[in-house]
């Protein structure tokens, strides 16, 4: 009886200590991609402001371009009917996404004196 534990005891060891353990390997799995290209937005200069000729006088005026390229002043007489000027709305062209939103920022008052333009 001494020799079939002996006996059951070794088989027992061996049994388990060269039992091959097989570990989980890693998790894999596999997804779509994708991504649009998009070109960036880009604004090209069109033409110049160009508020054409306008008198000196003693008061301040205003003077407004329309996008239509029609000027208007608060005072009129500042506006030479004669020699006009070439007068010309700025235009400019944009690209990019379409129906990407942008803004455009103006200054909110410019000042001419003599031939200086300050915003």
């Amino acid at each position: 009886m001494k020799k079939f534990a002996i006996l059951f005891a070794g088989l027992f060891l061996m049994t388990f200590a060269f039992q091959s353990v097989n570990a989980q390997g890693p998790a894999t799995g596999v997804a779509e991609t994708s991504a649009t290209i998009i070109a960036p937005i880009a604004i090209t200069k069109q033409k110049d402001l160009n508020f054409g000729n306008i008198a000196a006088l003693t008061t301040a005026q205003q003077v407004t371009v329309t996008p239509a390229g029609d000027r208007n002043s608060t005072e009129p007489q500042g506006l030479p009917n004669a020699t006009p000027g070439t007068i010309t709305a700025a235009s400019f062209t944009v690209t990019g996404l379409e129906n990407a939103t942008y803004s455009i920022e103006l200054p909110t008052t410019l000042e001419v004196t003599s031939d200086e333009i300050r915003c």
